[in-house]
């Protein structure tokens, strides 16, 4: 029951992000992005009892920085439909990177959270902390992917 949690609360949220910026569809993605981000915080409680504020502080802020990411990419992709790009590398870039540092800082806290309760085996602590890592650069992939194959409802 503990994993399904975590797995139904990474779907949940992902699903929410992707379609957090879509006219009418927003109205089930948002309340599906803050249950999954409540089933995350809970999947992860149970799992930690001490070092459970450093996990939560990283979960907190990868799911603020992945509804961010979510809407400005969504904001870009509408931009790049309208032609109104002016240039990816000069605004754009410096986003990617600054929500890049703080994906990785995110991770790092749930990381050294699981690690200092010295309860998982390695492979256990890698499959819980590796979500936190993708989880952002899935999500983006999943909206381009949608971009390409024209089922992209932003806009």
């Amino acid at each position: 029951m503990k994993d399904s949690l975590g797995i139904i609360g990474y779907v949940l949220l992902i699903f929410g992000a992707v379609f957090i910026d879509t006219p009418i569809i927003a109205l089930l993605a948002i309340p599906a992005f803050i249950t999954g981000m409540i089933l995350l915080i809970i999947f992860y409680n149970n799992l930690l009892c001490k070092f459970y504020k450093l996990t939560l502080s990283g979960i907190l802020l990868i799911c603020g920085t992945l509804g961010y990411t979510a809407i400005e990419y969504n904001q870009y992709l509408v931009l790049l439909s309208r032609n109104e790009v002016s240039g990816f590398f000069s605004y754009w870039s410096i986003k990617i990177f600054i929500l890049t540092a703080i994906n990785l800082i995110a991770s790092y806290l749930v990381y050294l959270g699981l690690k200092k309760s010295k309860k998982f085996s390695n492979s256990k602590l890698l499959s819980l902390w590796l979500p936190t890592l993708i989880l952002i650069p899935l999500t983006i992939f999943i909206i381009q992917i949608m971009y390409w194959n024209d089922y992209w409802l932003g806009g």
